[in-house]
């Protein structure tokens, strides 16, 4: 936690599924969407950002020349750089720790395929970390929460205590080297999002939550494509 401190913000965008989900031939982040590509929005976001200094980009190789040029297109104030994704989000994001040669800074690790993230939404993250070592935004659970075995209900919890997470998520680079480099590779693997990777290493950390946005949602499957397209026409960021 480097309370007071303005270190430079840097937006690390995650761009290496390959969209087994989505079901297309070339994945959901180059997938259209009103006349743009899904990477583009979240990129555009970052790059008008008034306090966004570099942009990372963690791209699928497979697909390195496409997204080099989304981002050619759509990062036109901001400085970039494009890194190898991971085999697994960690991974990514580990990628992108490597290459910042910096001592200390505020690094905001997004969803690529959150194309409807908003300055409001950057923001609070923003003035989130400052009194925290990592935040995450947080929406309400709308549906029954069940836990199974099998197809067998064992238990239903309640919602109010149980949120569904977002990005941007907000790091000051300095922790996430140090979560790293505790972690092994096989923690790194195992470890689904960076927040348990860093609880891991050092559980005195500091996680804090904003108000995340309903509309921003994670393009994964198809009929988000669809839910984002309309959500797009009265959309003004």
């Amino acid at each position: 936690m480097n309370s007071g401190q303005k270190d430079p913000l840097i937006g690390v965008v995650l761009a290496g599924g390959v969209g087994t989900r989505f079901g297309a031939a070339q994945p959901k982040q180059l997938a259209r969407l009103s006349g743009h590509t899904v990477l583009s929005y979240s990129l555009r976001a970052f790059d008008a950002h008034p306090e966004t200094e570099r942009i990372v980009i963690a791209a699928n190789p497979e697909w390195g020349a496409e997204i080099e040029e989304v981002v050619s297109d759509a990062v036109r104030r901001k400085a970039w750089t494009i890194v190898a994704a991971g085999e697994h989000r960690n991974g990514s994001v580990l990628n992108a720790v490597a290459s910042v040669d910096l001592a200390d800074a505020r690094l905001l690790v997004h969803d690529g395929v959150r194309p409807l993230v908003d300055h409001s939404l950057i923001d609070r993250v923003v003035g989130a970390l400052e009194h925290a070592d990592a935040v995450i935004p947080v929406i309400d659970s709308i549906d029954p929460i069940v836990k199974t075995r099998g197809n067998k209900v064992v238990k239903f919890t309640r919602r109010s205590t149980h949120l569904r997470g977002q990005s941007p998520q907000g790091f000051w680079l300095k922790t996430l080297r140090e979560a790293f480099a505790r972690s092994s590779a096989e923690e790194q693997q195992t470890f689904g999002t960076v927040f348990e990777l860093l609880q891991n290493a050092d559980p005195s950390a500091r996680i804090t939550t904003v108000d995340g946005d309903m509309n921003n949602i994670k393009i994964t499957v198809p009929v988000d494509h669809i839910i984002a397209g309309q959500l797009l026409l009265n959309w003004d960021q």
